[in-house]
């Protein structure tokens, strides 16, 4: 931290070359980093999917087919 003047860790290095940390790495891959007033569903879209495929898992091991009425409550 006090060899680059950062005040966070960890820092990522590529060919030796200083990225710097998690948003400088998303920019460097021509990720897109949102700003601290902006909104976001994401972890709303993932939360919900990952609550369907956790339905559809237990529907299959219940009934023997991730479709059932049962998984769609």
């Amino acid at each position: 931290m006090a060899e680059h003047a950062v005040k966070t860790t960890p820092q990522t290095f590529i060919g030796g070359e200083r990225i710097g940390g998690n948003d400088d790495l998303t920019r460097f891959f021509g990720g897109h980093v949102p700003a601290k007033d902006e909104t976001s569903y994401r972890p709303v879209v993932a939360l919900f999917a990952m609550t369907l495929l956790t339905a559809m898992a237990a529907s299959t091991a219940a009934y023997g087919t991730p479709l059932t009425g049962r998984a769609a409550a």
